[in-house]
């Protein structure tokens, strides 16, 4: 009897780390140890269709090792990449999903006969929670400038933020809670059935009742028109007034240091929203509440959606009933990204933006924080259009009703991007071509004169960088030691290219960006498990790696 070990890394819905829904893990456990997979996909696919904070990384890998198990792997390959896509994950994470796809390619003739013992391990650490942060960013004036990633190891203890979860009935015990923790110097309003607010006791004074119905008219909004569900527990909305304060406020109750840049943050772990607001101005917590919302019900959105939608209603207006996206201080990025024609602030076209994972859109492995605030600025306008066509209910019901794939043959399951053409009715190629006019007429902004179509920067480019950065560091008067190690590294990875890769395997090398590519979207490529990808793809991390070591020690205090 074969035994399979499943090692489930993601607890964030797995029973903790969301008070307000308990997936079965246990139950859906037992039946795949008695091979009951077809069981245990049906069980999945209703629980989290219909059970708030149902959509999570844990279920959607669960689904696709019932593929695997049953045979039809390819289903599985699209679920995987989903993941990918969708969900913040740690590199500890990724890790364990590339070897889980790695394992998945049992024939299903194999798996009939037999009836396996599934061990599902589920470590006692918990996951790095800054996956599950939402931040908004300011003006960003340093595209290098390491010290605006924000580093949330710091966090407390999950069952210390959990701890701060309260039922609307528990107001006084919020109270004393929030009193206790922050000490002397903080007001704490607890007059709504919903809301606590928290504002510095020297903020001034004011009618609070207005913030609270002003708060909760937005949240109305979300409920009626995307059909988001509110959490039905007390939300702490922290209101400061500037960016010391919001430091001062993010020190005391989540122990991280943020950057100059940050406007504000929503933590789903204890339902706390953080911005710089005023009981008049509460552009920043309409964005932090819409990040806390969409988790209820579409916790799989895509991150230019989420981001862009949230960016949108920063800066909005009443329309009647409806709450309007208007003009926003992010055209000026887009305008300064324009007339730069700076690789750091290539805007992304339509298509690639669809395709981009979180890691992606945060600029994650290279580290550009301009590039954020360009991804961020594109995904806001493109709000803007959408808006304006009225499409943007339509898009965010296509991504809440994914379709699911057939369990017991092979069938198609639709790309990010694909779900984007679906509910817009054109083609991603055509959508930026009609978002590029409008964006020139309305804003007088040619997004086509800066623009990034590849996905996988080249790896020449990469090496360009890093040579660079070395002469950035030479005239910044860097340790010279250091200096010259770097230099010596980049050389080694240079000679390696041009002596074994430029032009003389210029297919392979094609053929490992479109790969790369294809894989973002959920397209699986025979040309991965040739050992020419193999070692391109060493060769490949092995300079993003450099470039993001000497991007730090250029930028190191």
């Amino acid at each position: 009897m074969r035994r399979l070990f499943i090692a489930v890394l993601f607890l964030a819905l797995s029973g903790k780390g969301f008070s307000q829904v308990k997936v079965p893990v246990q139950y859906f456990i037992g039946l795949l140890n008695q091979g009951k997979y077809d069981v245990v996909y049906d069980s999945i696919q209703r629980f989290r269709n219909k059970v708030s904070y149902g959509k999570s990384p844990t279920l959607d890998f669960l689904e696709a090792k019932c593929l695997c198990l049953n045979g039809t792997c390819q289903n599985a390959y699209s679920l995987f990449a989903k993941i990918f896509q969708c969900y913040h994950l740690s590199d500890k994470d990724k890790e364990f999903l590339v070897g889980e796809i790695a394992t998945c390619q049992t024939p299903a003739t194999q798996v009939t006969g037999m009836t396996p013992q599934t061990v599902v391990v589920i470590p006692s650490q918990s996951l790095t929670f800054s996956a599950g942060l939402h931040g908004k960013m300011g003006m960003v004036y340093n595209c290098s400038d390491q010290s605006q990633f924000i580093d949330m190891s710091g966090l407390p203890p999950e069952e210390v933020m959990i701890g701060r979860i309260f039922e609307k009935g528990q107001r006084k015990a919020a109270r004393k809670y929030w009193s206790s923790l922050l000490g002397k110097g903080y007001s704490i309003d607890t007059s709504s059935s919903r809301w606590i607010i928290i504002t510095p006791s020297e903020a001034g004074s004011g009618n609070m009742g207005d913030a609270t119905l002003a708060i909760q008219r937005t949240a109305d909004f979300y409920s009626s028109y995307y059909r988001l569900s509110v959490p039905e527990k007390l939300i702490t909305i922290f209101m400061m007034p500037d960016v010391a304060a919001l430091q001062e406020a993010a020190k005391k109750v989540h122990n991280i240091s943020l950057s100059p840049s940050s406007l504000g943050y929503s933590n789903p772990y204890d339902l706390c929203l953080m911005g710089i607001s005023d009981i008049r101005h509460i552009g920043t917590i309409n964005h932090e509440l819409f990040h806390l919302m969409i988790k209820s019900d579409i916790g799989d959105m895509p991150a230019w959606l989420d981001e862009g939608l949230a960016c949108l209603y920063a800066t909005s207006y009443w329309q009647d009933d409806i709450l309007k996206g208007g003009n926003t201080w992010r055209t000026d990025v887009l305008k300064d990204a324009v007339r730069s024609h700076s690789k750091d602030l290539q805007l992304p076209t339509v298509k690639l933006l669809a395709s981009f994972t979180w890691n992606d859109f945060n600029s994650t492995t290279d580290q550009n924080i301009c590039r954020i605030a360009v991804n961020y600025a594109f995904s806001n306008h493109l709000m803007l259009y959408f808006q304006e066509k009225r499409l943007l209910q339509k898009i965010v019901d296509a991504y809440r009703h994914r379709p699911d794939v057939d369990f017991r043959k092979v069938s198609h399951y639709p790309s990010n991007t694909e779900i984007l053409e679906s509910a817009v009715g054109e083609s991603a190629d055509t959508i930026q071509m009609h978002f590029a006019s409008w964006m020139r007429d309305r804003f007088d902004v040619d997004i086509r004169a800066n623009l990034r179509e590849d996905y996988i920067e080249s790896l020449s480019s990469i090496l360009d960088n890093c040579d660079n950065l070395y002469t950035v560091m030479v005239d910044k008067g860097k340790d010279r030691s250091m200096t010259n190690d770097f230099r010596t590294k980049v050389s080694d990875l240079q000679r390696i290219y041009f002596t074994q890769w430029f032009q003389r395997k210029k297919e392979d090398e094609m053929s490992f960006y479109r790969t790369e590519k294809d894989r973002r979207q959920g397209f699986a490529s025979e040309f991965a498990n040739t050992e020419s990808y193999r070692q391109f793809k060493q060769l490949y991390d092995a300079a993003v790696d450099l470039q993001q070591r000497m991007r730090e020690a250029v930028f190191s205090r």
